[in-house]
């Protein structure tokens, strides 16, 4: 509600504009009126009304006074004059004086309400218009803020920058950092983005820095001062906003930088710097410093723990494989010179072993795999739960398509014997008790299912495997044979001519005479 004031010496006039207009109805909070202009200025200098009523003529200081001196403390007041001298000299001095309007006492109560009404008129159109130019200034800045922070190569004009940035300028010798803020703790319910307008808010105050939200993060940019401790200082600000606002604060920092256009430099730093939170979880505020003498560490999965994951795949465990999954991520995030960039392949190698079993497991269906969804790695806070539902959509494609339905057993079976061809003995046995079923039953149920006995279907799956390795790959004839299985090359070679009519030499040279011809 705006503050009105009245100023006269004549105690009747005072109480008669007090009693005869209801100021509250014009929504205007009335003041305790004044005898003087002296006891006048202490009231406006304390209260601080948007709307002073005066007279002129007053003993001491007179009404024009009065209306001078509150343009100077209060310059967007509203003056109306009031007195009983219709003289066109006091008229001229009132409007040099920045007097709204100039009333008689002979005026009736419509006309001064009149006035008063066009005073707050004015006050509103005034402050609407001073808020239109703040939010166009406040725009304004933030548009060169984001233009500071995403590009590198902005063409934003120096004296721009300094208009909306004076304390910028000059740098001469302190620097700019850019921090990059994770907050958490307020819960699902909490409206969008309201916890980082806060953190943003109160790094501002505490830090006198400039900060905007950058991808729904908190972003500040803050000065350097040669002598200012400033890693400390940082660190208790972020500490101490996190206390204040109630939530879980991580903060990561860009390198100083001595040139504002090299601030979106920092900021991409700060943001890659970010990427290791789950790396440092012990920290809560994290530099380029603590990253940078990582190397890299694993990219790719092993044949053992390729094997574990081909066994979980098979066994349909949606829990066991999560466990699993979660214990070799958090084993690569615990080496202290893994990256981003290694997490990343080893990620993608995980998956890479999930798909390569879907297909050896398939192989022999006709149709082909079902379409299925490509993994992607994103932040590192959510990659596990992303290799883990791709892993599962596996899973479920191969149980729910493939491994279901009459034949069931044979390809379950089939799944197992081409998952494990090499890496294990694969015997009638063993692959029944995988199965949870009686040797006997398995060997009749699986040759009624595929016409064919599981031993035959083993050394089939073997002598294709060779095949393939003997063509793809630049490797001995023993190490295939220890690839499919067979210890005893020998062995393996009087099979490999029984089930094609040539040996593993003879068929790898044949085939490649065939594919040279070709060219």
């Amino acid at each position: 509600m705006m503050k009105i004031l009245i100023v006269d010496d004549e105690v009747i006039i005072r109480t008669g504009l007090s009693r005869v207009i209801d100021w509250q109805s014009l929504g205007l909070e009335l003041l305790e009126p004044a005898l003087s202009a002296e006891e006048a200025l202490d009231s406006i200098a304390r209260e601080k009304p948007e709307i002073v009523l005066t007279d002129i003529r007053m003993a001491g200081k007179n009404g024009l006074f009065l209306a001078k001196e509150t343009k100077r403390l209060l310059p967007d007041t509203e003056i109306i004059i009031l007195t009983g001298y219709d003289e066109f000299a006091y008229a001229q001095d009132a409007i040099r004086s920045g007097v709204s309007d100039y009333l008689l006492k002979t005026s009736r109560p419509a006309e001064i309400i009149q006035a008063v009404l066009r005073s707050v008129q004015r006050i509103r159109d005034k402050q609407s218009s001073k808020d239109k130019a703040e939010f166009r200034r406040q725009e304004t800045r933030k548009r060169i803020l984001e233009k500071l922070v995403l590009e590198s190569d902005s063409d934003l004009e120096e004296s721009l920058i300094q208009s909306h940035f004076p304390g910028w300028f000059p740098l001469q010798g302190r620097a700019l950092q850019v921090i990059v803020l994770l907050a958490e703790g307020w819960g699902a319910n909490s409206p969008n983005g309201l916890l980082s307008f806060a953190v943003s808010n109160m790094l501002q105050d505490l830090l006198s820095c400039e900060t905007l939200i950058v991808h729904h993060q908190p972003v500040a940019i803050v000065t350097i001062g040669k002598d200012w401790d400033d890693d400390r200082v940082l660190q208790e600000a972020v500490s101490l906003t996190g206390r204040q606002l109630k939530c879980q604060l991580f903060a990561a920092a860009g390198t100083e930088v001595n040139e504002i256009r090299d601030i979106a430099q920092s900021y991409e730093i700060a943001n890659y710097v970010a990427g290791y939170r789950e790396l440092h979880p012990q920290l809560q505020w994290l530099t380029y410093e603590h990253i940078k003498e990582r190397k890299g560490g694993r990219t790719g999965c092993t044949r053992s723990s390729e094997t574990e994951l081909c066994a979980l795949l098979l066994e349909n465990n949606r829990m066991a494989l999560k466990t699993w999954l979660n214990q070799v991520v958090q084993e690569q995030m615990l080496d202290p010179n893994t990256t981003l960039e290694s997490l990343a392949s080893f990620l993608h190698s995980i998956a890479i072993c999930g798909f390569r079993w879907l297909e050896q497991v398939t192989e022999s269906d006709p149709e082909g795999i079902a379409p299925l969804p490509s993994f992607h790695t994103g932040t590192p806070s959510s990659h596990r739960d992303m290799l883990f539902q791709y892993l599962n959509d596996l899973m479920k494609v191969y149980h729910q398509h493939y491994a279901g339905g009459s034949l069931s057993y044979a390809k379950r079976a089939a799944a197992y014997v081409r998952q494990n061809m090499g890496k294990q003995e694969i015997s009638l046995t063993r692959t029944a008790r995988y199965l949870h079923l009686h040797p006997n039953h398995f060997s009749e149920v699986f040759k009624k299912e595929t016409g064919i006995t599981f031993g035959d279907f083993v050394i089939r799956e073997r002598i294709e495997r060779a095949k393939q390795l003997l063509l793809e790959l630049p490797i001995k004839v023993a190490d295939v044979s220890r690839k499919v299985g067979y210890e005893d090359v020998k062995y393996f070679s009087q099979q490999f001519k029984k089930y094609t009519g040539t040996t593993p030499t003879e068929f790898r040279e044949k085939t490649a005479g065939k594919a040279r011809g070709r060219w």
